[in-house]
């Protein structure tokens, strides 16, 4: 998941601290629980808002890669393209 995820445009990773999770931070001027929204009616993507988990949590998503390999790289492609559009 961190390969394909490096690959999107606009998204930082992080060292991930959960098992099965990633916190990327995006660079969209928009809020976290906004992007959510918008990835999940427009793109079938559910991710959580970084708010979710505090202040600092803001222009961040919490994605997690509890599923399998073909679901995870579908996940990202439909996540990059929502970002995309989002610009």
């Amino acid at each position: 998941m961190r390969t394909e995820l490096a690959k999107v445009p606009g998204l930082t990773l992080s060292t991930p601290e959960g098992a099965f999770y990633q916190f990327p931070r995006y660079d969209l001027d928009l809020p976290s629980a906004e992007v959510v929204a918008v990835l999940r009616c427009a793109y079938g993507v559910a991710v959580r808002p970084g708010s979710e988990f505090g202040a600092r949590g803001e222009a961040h998503l919490r994605l997690s890669y509890a599923a399998d390999a073909e679901s995870i790289t579908e996940g990202v492609r439909r996540l990059a393209h929502g970002l995309s559009a989002l610009r």
